[in-house]
C-alpha cells in the first residue's frame, strides 16, 4: 500500500485521529499496570488502539485481564525472548505500521503514543497533544511530567524538566548533547515511525527509543513541547529513566571533585558520549537519505544541517565550541560542559588522525615505495653520503621492545588481613569487556557467592570509573549471590594506576590469559608468596593466535609454569592432553559453554516458502573462523547443485563485510553482528548453517543453530567433533572440498527434528555452576588445609534508626546457635543489645580472648560507631598484627526516612532536657533542625574513614531492609551451611520511632508555658501507643526538601561506594 509523504494537519482536524498506544510489558506490578491502563482509557477526543508488547514473554494473561477490566481492547505482540525497552518499543511500532497497512488506514490520521506500564496519564494527555499537531507541522509533541512516588500520588517533583535541568528547545544537534524527550510523554505522527523503524543496531542498550524517534522527528519537521506536566511518572526501584546528569567530573563545582583539569580518564568518558552522538547523527542522516530515495520523505523535508559537525570527516569541533559558549551564556552549564567535551574529542580525533597519517608511517611508506622502485632499476638504493659526521640516531629504551602486558605496573601492599583469590584480567571497564573476560568475572563472582574473598586486578587498561565498574560486576551477581553478601567479598583494583594493591602472603592467583600467567608467575617468584602454584583459566590454545615469533613463544612458555588449569570445555582439555601437556589430566576442571540451549530449542519454526536460507558465520578479520575457506566451499556447493536465487538465499552474520558475488547470480549479503534480541528469531528462519572455527575450542554458533532447528556444517579440529552433540551438526575436515560435501549432505537431509534440537552440553564439560562449586572446595583446601579457617571480625557500625537494635537482638537471642557454628557474639548481659561501645580499648589479649575456643568469626555491633571511626584505630592495629580480617558492615535508610527516625530519636533521648529548657530541638523548627543535622551527618565521610582503617576489604553497604539476607551471607563460611536462626524479635524488644506529627505536637506544647510538664509527659507516653499509625507529619514537601538537603551526600556515596541511598522510588533517576 502507498503512504502519503506530506503530513496534513488538516486531516487531523477533519476527524478524530486514531491513536495507537504502544505499551511495553515487562514483569509489571498488577496494581500499577491497572492504574496505567485506566488512565489511558480515560482519554477523550481520539479513537484509541492499545498495542501491548509482551517483553517478558509471559504476561499475556495479566495484560489481557487488566485491559478487559478497564473496558479496552488490547492487541498483543508476543515475544519468544525477553526484550529490553528499546527492542520492545521497536517491535510495537513495527506492529502498528503493519496494522495501518493491513487495515488500509491513512498515515495522516494515525498518531502513535508510547506508554510505560506503571505511570498515570492526565486525562488531557492525548487531547492536548493532538491539538498541537493539528495546529502545526511538528512531527512530534511531548510534555513535561510530574515525578510521583511508588504510591502514585505523593509528589516528589512537580516538573521533570526542572528536576533534571532539561533544555526546553535543544534543537536537532542539542538532542545529541542531552535528550530532553521522555518516551511516555510523546505523541508522534505515523510517518515518524515509518522512517525510524527499524532502529539502528546497537550492542546492548546505549541509546533509548525516545532519543532516536526525537531525532527523526526533529529532522523531518520539528518537535513541539507542551510545558505542562501531562503524565505522573511513577518512580520506584524497578523502573528506568533516560535522563543523564553530566554534572559530575570536569568543571564541576564542589569539594568532591579534587581537580579542575581534564585527564585521560575524563577524555575516555567524553569519547564514549561523543561516539554515541556521532553514531546516531550518521544513522539519522543515512535514514533520511534512504527515506528520500524510497519515497517515504520528500527531498525538501529532510533537514539535517545541524548534524554536520558530527558528519564531517575532519571539521566540526568549532561548532561544538560555539555551542559550548552559547549554552554557557544562556545558563545551560551542564550542556555547555558536554559540548566542551565533544569539542575536545572531535579536535583530538583530528590531531590523532594527522599524527598517524603524517608521522613515522608516512616516511616508512615512502621508503617502501622507493625500495620497490629502485628494485626495477638499477637494483639498489642510492648510497648515503660518506661523511665524517653521521646523523645521530636517538637511542630508544629497551623496555619498548618488551611486551608491556607482561610488565607488572603495581606493587603488592601486603596489608590485607587475610588471603584472597586474586584474578588478573586485562580490563574492568564495561565497554571493553568481551566474552572471555565475562567468563573470568562470573567465575570470580561465583566464588565470592560461595564465601571466598575475590580481588580483581585490571592489568592492561586503567579503570575509567571504579564506581561504574563495580556496579557492572555486582549487577552480574545472581540473586542468591547478592543475598549471600558476596558484594562485601569482592574488590576491584587498577594495576595500571593504583601503584600499590592490597595483598596477603597467602593469596592465590587466577590468570586469565597467557600474559597474566607471566604476571602471576613473576609475582609469586619476586615476592615470596606462600602459594607457589596459581590457577590458570585456559580458554583456547593461545599460541595459535600468533605467527611463530615472540608472542607465540611467550604464550607457549605460559604452559610451563607451575599452575592448576581450569579449561573452558573438555574438548580443549583433551586437545592439550593430545599435545602432551601433563597438566591436562582427566580430573582437571573443565566446564561447558554457558549457552541457554532451551532458549533456542523452544522456539517455534515458522512455515517458510520461497528460497531456503543459508547463514554463514562470517568474520573475515578473524583468521580462525576461516572465512576464505567458507566462501570457497560455498561456491563449490552452489555449483555442484546448480543453485540460483530461486533456490537459496546466502546471508552472512558475525562481522560486517562487503557483499560477495557468488556463482549463478547469487549474492552473499552481510548483516554484520545481529543484536542479541534478533539472533534467535533469525535462526528460526534459517534452514542451513555454516560456521567454522579452526581451534580446539567449540564456538557457540553451531550449537545455537542446531538447537534452533538449523542443519549446520562445522569443522573438526583434533578431538573436537561437535556432531557428537546432535545429528543436526555435521562435522567435516577443515578443507573446502570436505566442507562443500558436508553442505551437500545437509542440503539433501530431512528437516531437523525436535529430538535433534535437544543438546546435552555436559559432553563438553561440567555445568559452570558445578565447576565453580568444585573450584570453591579446592580453593578452600588450598587456603585452609587444616580446616582451621581464617579468623575474622564482622564489625557492624550501626547508623541510628537503621535496624541496629533489631540486628543486635537477633544476634543476642541466637548466641548459643551461633557459637555452635564457630561464630561468637560477645554479650555481657547489659540491657543494651550492642556489644562494642568500648571499641577504642583494644589490645592483643582482648582480641585473642574473643577467639578463645573453636571460634573463627566474631560479630561486633554498636550504633554509636557510625560517625566515630577513630575509635577503631586500636582494633585495626591489633587485627592487622594478628592477621585477622575485619569486615565493616553498615545498613542505611533512605535519607528522608532516616531523618524522620532521627527526629523521633532526638525527642525520645532528650525529652527531659527539652522539657526542662522548653527549647525542643535546640529551639529550631523542623526545617532548621533538618539543615543542622545534614551538616553533621556525613555518611560518605564516616564510611570512608572506616574504609581507611580496614582497606583490605570493601565496606559492605546495604539497605536496612536487607539485614537478614546480607548478614546470612556474611556469617556463612565456604562449604559450611549456616544453622537456622530465629530472625523474629519480640515487639517489646523493638525500638519504635515516634510519629513525626506527635514529635511536632510535643515540641509545640513544650514551647507553650501554659501547658504543665505532666500534661506534656502524658502526651509523650501516649505517643508510643501510636508509633505504628499513619503519620501526617511525613509530608511530601518535607520529604522532597530533606532529599534535596542530602543530595550532595548521596552523590558522594555514589562516587565513593557506588551506593544510591535515596528513596527506592527515586533511584531510577540515578545517572
Amino acid at each position: 500500500m502507498s503512504h502519503k509523504t506530506v503530513p496534513s494537519s488538516d486531516a487531523l482536524a477533519d476527524m478524530a485521529p486514531t491513536v495507537f498506544v504502544v505499551l511495553a510489558v515487562f514483569r509489571p506490578d498488577p496494581a500499577h499496570l491497572a492504574a496505567q491502563i485506566a488512565s489511558i482509557t480515560g482519554q477523550s477526543g481520539v479513537a484509541l488502539r492499545l498495542i501491548a508488547v509482551i517483553a517478558d514473554t509471559h504476561s499475556e494473561d495479566l495484560m489481557t485481564q487488566t485491559a478487559q477490566e478497564a473496558g479496552i481492547a488490547v492487541h498483543l505482540v508476543p515475544s519468544d525472548v525477553e526484550l529490553d525497552a528499546v527492542r520492545a518499543f521497536e517491535a510495537g511500532l513495527a506492529e502498528v505500521l503493519r496494522l495501518i497497512d493491513a487495515e488500509g488506514l491513512d498515515d495522516d490520521t494515525c498518531l502513535i503514543a508510547l506508554s510505560d506500564q506503571d505511570d498515570i496519564w492526565h486525562p488531557d494527555r492525548l487531547a492536548r497533544g493532538v491539538a498541537v499537531l493539528q495546529s502545526s507541522k511538528a512531527q512530534m509533541v511531548h510534555s513535561d511530567a510530574r515525578l510521583v512516588a511508588g504510591d502514585g500520588t505523593t509528589q516528589l517533583q512537580p516538573s521533570m524538566f526542572r528536576f533534571e535541568r532539561r533544555h526546553r528547545n535543544p534543537g536537532l544537534r542539542g538532542l545529541l548533547y542531552r535528550n530532553n524527550i521522555t518516551g511516555m510523554t510523546l505523541l508522534a505522527r505515523a510517518r515518524v515511525a515509518r522512517i525510524a523503524v527499524p532502529f539502528p543496531a546497537q550492542s546492548g542498550v546505549h541509546y533509548y527509543h525516545d532519543l532516536w524517534l526525537g531525532l527523526i522527528a526533529a529532522a523531518t519537521g520539528g518537535v513541539a513541547l507542551i510545558k505542562a506536566p501531562l503524565v505522573d511518572y511513577r518512580q520506584h526501584g524497578a523502573n528506568a529513566i533516560g535522563a543523564v546528569d553530566r554534572q559530575a567530573g570536569y568543571l564541576r563545582n564542589g569539594k568532591n571533585t579534587g581537580r579542575c583539569l581534564p585527564d585521560a580518564m575524563w577524555v575516555r568518558r567524553e569519547a564514549a558520549g561523543y561516539a554515541l552522538a556521532r553514531f546516531l547523527a550518521h544513522s539519522a542522516q543515512n535514514r533520511m537519505v534512504e527515506a528520500v530515495d524510497d519515497g517515504r520523505l520528500p527531498p525538501d523535508q529532510a533537514r539535517t544541517a545541524p548534524l554536520r559537525p558530527f558528519l564531517r570527516r575532519m571539521r566540526g569541533w568549532g561548532s561544538h565550541l560555539g555551542d559550548c559558549i552559547k549554552l554557557a551564556l544562556t545558563g545551560h552549564m551542564t550542556l555547555a560542559r558536554i559540548a566542551f567535551g565533544f569539542m575536545v574529542v572531535s579536535a583530538g580525533r583530528n590531531v590523532w588522525t594527522l599524527r598517524e597519517a603524517l608521522g613515522p608511517g608516512l616516511n616508512a611508506a615512502i621508503d617502501a615505495f622507493d625500495t620497490r622502485l629502485y628494485s626495477m632499476s638499477p637494483g639498489v638504493r642510492p648510497r648515503p653520503p660518506q661523511i665524517a659526521t653521521r646523523e645521530k640516531i636517538k637511542p630508544h629504551n629497551h623496555e619498548g621492545q618488551i611486551d608491556i602486558r607482561k610488565v607488572r605496573r603495581w606493587e603488592p601492599g601486603f596489608d590485607a588481613p587475610g588471603p584472597a583469590l586474586t584474578i588478573l584480567v586485562p580490563t574492568l571497564n564495561p565497554s571493553e569487556i568481551f566474552a572471555g573476560i565475562n567468563t573470568a568475572l562470573d567465575i570470580g563472582l561465583g566464588l565470592a557467592a560461595r564465601g571466598h574473598h575475590v580481588r580483581f586486578i585490571a592489568t592492561d587498561l586503567p579503570i575509567s570509573s571504579p564506581g561504574t565498574s563495580r556496579a557492572f560486576l555486582l549487577h552480574r551477581l545472581s540473586k542468591a549471590g547478592a543475598e549471600s553478601g558476596a558484594q562485601g567479598r569482592v574488590s576491584l583494583h587498577c594495576g595500571v594506576k593504583d601503584g600499590t594493591v592490597p595483598a596477603h602472603k597467602d593469596d592465590l592467583f587466577l590468570a586469565t590469559a597467557w600474559w597474566s600467567a607471566h604476571l602471576a608467575d613473576g609475582l609469586i617468584r619476586d615476592f615470596g608468596y606462600t602459594q607457589t602454584r596459581f590457577w590458570y583459566l585456559i580458554q583456547d590454545f593461545e599460541p595459535n593466535f600468533y605467527a611463530w615469533g615472540v608472542e607465540y613463544a611467550d604464550a607457549m612458555a605460559s604452559y610451563h609454569f607451575d599452575f592448576e588449569p581450569v579449561f573452558n570445555t573438555a574438548l580443549l582439555r583433551d586437545y592439550f592432553a593430545e599435545r602432551g601437556f601433563d597438566f591436562a589430566t582427566p580430573d582437571a576442571l573443565a566446564f561447558h559453554p554457558s549457552i541457554n540451549v532451551e532458549r533456542y530449542a523452544s522456539g517455534a519454526r515458522p512455515d517458510r516458502t520461497g528460497p531456503r536460507r543459508l547463514a554463514l558465520y562470517g568474520r573475515p578479520e578473524v583468521p580462525r573462523n576461516m572465512y576464505g575457506t567458507a566462501v570457497e566451499a560455498l561456491a563449490m556447493f552452489v555449483r555442484e547443485h546448480n543453485l540460483g536465487p530461486d533456490d537459496i538465499e546466502l546471508v552472512s552474520v558475525g562481522l560486517p563485510h562487503a557483499p560477495l558475488k557468488m556463482p549463478n547470480g547469487l549474492l552473499l549479503d552481510s548483516q554484520g553482528k545481529l543484536p542479541m534480541e534478533d539472533y534467535p528469531p533469525f535462526l528460526l528462519n534459517t534452514d542451513l548453517g555454516l560456521s567454522l572455527m579452526y581451534s580446539p575450542h567449540p564456538s557457540h554458533p553451531p550449537i545455537e543453530m542446531a538447537a534452533s532447528g538449523v542443519r549446520v556444517v562445522t569443522n573438526s579440529f583434533g578431538p573436537k567433533d561437535l556432531s557428537r552433540l546432535s545429528p543436526a551438526i555435521l562435522s567435516a575436515p577443515p578443507t573446502a572440498p570436505d566442507i562443500a560435501a558436508a553442505l551437500s549432505q545437509a542440503w539433501t537431509a530431512a528437516p531437523v527434528t525436535a529430538q535433534e534440537r535437544q543438546i546435552d552440553l555436559t559432553e563438553l564439560g561440567l555445568p559452570p555452576e558445578v565447576m565453580i562449586d568444585r573450584l570453591a572446595r579446592r580453593l578452600t583446601r588450598r587456603l585452609d588445609p587444616q580446616g582451621a579457617g581464617q579468623r575474622r571480625i564482622l564489625l557492624h557500625i550501626g547508623s541510628p534508626k537503621c535496624g541496629s537494635t533489631y540486628l543486635q537482638r537477633v544476634m543476642q537471642q541466637n548466641r548459643d546457635t551461633l557459637e555452635g557454628a564457630g561464630i561468637r557474639y560477645p554479650y555481657d548481659g547489659d540491657d543494651h543489645p550492642g556489644n562494642a561501645p568500648d571499641l577504642s580499648v583494644f589490645d592483643a589479649a582482648r582480641l585473642e580472648a574473643l577467639f578463645a575456643g573453636d571460634i573463627h568469626t566474631v560479630m561486633l555491633s554498636h550504633e554509636d560507631l557510625y560517625s566515630k571511626a577513630r575509635t577503631g584505630l586500636e582494633l585495626s592495629k591489633a587485627a592487622q598484627a594478628a592477621g585477622i580480617d575485619v569486615q565493616v558492615v553498615a545498613f542505611l535508610r533512605p535519607f528522608s526516612d532516616f531523618f524522620y527516625s532521627d527526629y523521633s530519636q532526638f525527642m525520645k533521648q532528650h525529652f527531659e532536657s527539652f522539657l526542662e529548657t522548653r527549647k525542643p530541638y535546640g529551639g529550631k523548627d523542623f526545617h532548621a533542625f533538618a539543615t543542622r543535622r545534614t551538616e553533621s551527618l556525613r555518611p560518605a565521610v564516616f564510611l570512608t574513614n572506616w574504609q581507611k582503617l580496614f582497606p583490605a576489604t570493601p565496606v559492605v553497604l546495604a539497605p536496612h531492609s536487607q539485614i537478614r539476607p546480607v548478614m546470612t551471607g556474611l556469617l556463612q563460611r565456604p562449604g559450611t551451611p549456616l544453622p537456622d536462626l530465629n530472625w523474629t524479635v519480640p515487639h517489646h524488644h523493638a525500638n519504635p520511632s515516634l510519629r513525626v506529627e506527635d514529635c511536632d505536637r510535643i515540641a509545640a506544647a513544650m514551647q507553650d508555658p501554659a501547658i504543665p510538664p505532666e500534661q506534656i509527659r502524658e502526651m509523650f507516653r501516649a505517643a508510643f501507643h501510636h508509633a505504628g499509625d499513619t503519620d501526617s507529619g511525613r509530608t511530601e514537601t518535607r520529604t522532597a526538601r530533606i532529599e534535596r538537603h542530602y543530595a550532595p551526600q548521596n552523590q558522594a556515596l555514589l562516587e565513593t561506594f557506588g551506593y544510591d541511598n535515596r528513596l527506592p522510588e527515586q533511584v531510577a533517576c540515578t545517572v
